[in-house]
């Protein structure tokens, strides 16, 4: 298991990787637009609690 290159990486996207998810994939599952997905992980948008709740479902982390 790999992880993380730095501390200030982002958990949803260190997950979905490791995890084998592509942004597509993970974004269909927890049914949110690629973008949006994107957007979280490169820290533009910091996603509201029932949007990351759906990531982490996806995720099978909850």
């Amino acid at each position: 298991m790999r992880g993380p290159k730095c501390a200030c990486e982002d958990p949803v996207r260190v997950i979905r990787e490791w995890r084998c998810l592509t942004r597509a994939k993970l974004a269909r599952r927890a049914d949110l637009h690629r973008v949006q997905l994107q957007d979280i992980e490169t820290g533009k948008s910091r996603g509201s609690v029932d949007t990351l709740t759906a990531i982490a479902v996806a995720r099978d982390v909850a």
